[in-house]
């Protein structure tokens, strides 16, 4: 929920910007977390027995018509009849008393999920929030590894390795990962988790200066630019 009210507020903003196209690409990229995270990885409370699944089963089927019927008015502008179509199945089939139409309901409002959150579970959800960002990005890279290597999805590998580099490593980042630590394992088939020791084993920078376009600027300086190039390393990321 805090992730759609993020997208409420950038969509909200970018439309009164007449900026269009980003509107377009901030619910592109919510809807497609939605469907390939949010809802595949929620399929487990989604099919639980009415009896074992309680408070945990029918807070994800809330959440999910929550975010679909806000979805269908921040959309209305975009592919209008598919909004109409979401709006009648999910709201008119269930209230006759609402609006009509999609298209006469107010713009969506932030929620203001953090708001009525105190301090401790708020700093808590957003936590949350970047730890599940970061385990996306982690899970893409996997599978473009596996990809690149012509390895499926379904065959079990023993380890994978996490490389990070100095700026990333003072975001408590693996306080994040260890988080998330199973969804990614899950994801990419994977048992163990380990991280670099060193960035450089695994990254390395080649700097090559165009010389025809820097020689005129540079002149008899050329030598020594091309000396610094040359001192850059993995592990500084700087000449």
């Amino acid at each position: 929920l805090h992730r759609l009210d993020t997208v409420i507020e950038q969509v909200t903003l970018a439309l009164e910007r007449y900026k269009i196209v980003s509107a377009a690409q901030q619910l592109e990229a919510f809807v497609d977390d939605l469907t390939n995270w949010y809802i595949r990885r929620s399929r487990a409370r989604f099919w639980a027995a009415a009896e074992s699944g309680g408070s945990d089963k029918e807070a994800a089927f809330q959440t999910l018509y929550e975010v679909l019927t806000t979805l269908a008015r921040l959309v209305a502008p975009f592919p209008p009849f598919l909004a109409e179509s979401l709006y009648r199945h999910l709201e008119i089939s269930q209230d006759s008393d609402v609006e009509r139409s999609v298209h006469l309901r107010e713009w969506p409002r932030s929620l203001g999920v953090l708001g009525e959150l105190d301090a401790k579970a708020s700093d808590s959800t957003l936590r949350l929030v970047g730890a599940m960002g970061l385990a996306q990005r982690i899970v893409g890279l996997a599978r473009a590894a596996r990809a690149t290597h012509d390895l499926k999805t379904r065959q079990p590998l023993s380890s994978m390795v996490l490389c990070f580099s100095k700026e990333a490593q003072g975001v408590s980042i693996r306080e994040l990962v260890e988080q998330v630590r199973d969804i990614v394992l899950d994801e990419v088939n994977v048992k163990e988790i380990r991280w670099a020791e060193r960035r450089g084993d695994f990254v390395t920078h080649e700097v090559r200066p165009n010389f025809r376009v820097l020689g005129k600027r540079l002149g008899g300086k050329m030598k020594a630019v091309q000396a610094a190039f040359n001192a850059w390393t993995a592990e500084s990321g700087r000449p």
